[in-house]
């Protein structure tokens, strides 16, 4: 069975600043971010129990190459992002619903 997926309106706000910040930075560079995040959703839906529990049910997938962590649950039928935040940030930030 493939989960659905869910991104809460904090993380699609945290995905499009950026979004907005990169294009800034480079145009198409938006872009790569976009596609690079899907590519990290697509990897967690082939193999969602393949990332370890970091804080409660909470896991989190590197979104490669920009420095911002997918952090996610795995619900009975779909995959949750909560957020998307930059890796730099204050650990004591992260993991947060």
């Amino acid at each position: 069975m493939r989960l659905g997926i869910e991104i809460k309106e904090e993380a699609r706000e945290e995905i499009v600043s950026a979004y907005l910040y990169y294009e800034f930075v480079q145009k198409g560079l938006g872009k790569k971010f976009l596609d690079s995040f899907e590519i990290a959703a697509n990897s967690i839906l082939l193999s969602p129990k393949g990332y370890e529990k970091k804080y409660k049910n909470l896991r989190y997938k590197l979104i490669k190459p920009f420095p911002y962590l997918l952090i996610f649950e795995i619900e009975l039928t779909r995959l949750v992002v909560y957020q998307v935040i930059n890796a730099k940030m204050n650990p004591n930030k992260r993991f947060r619903k």
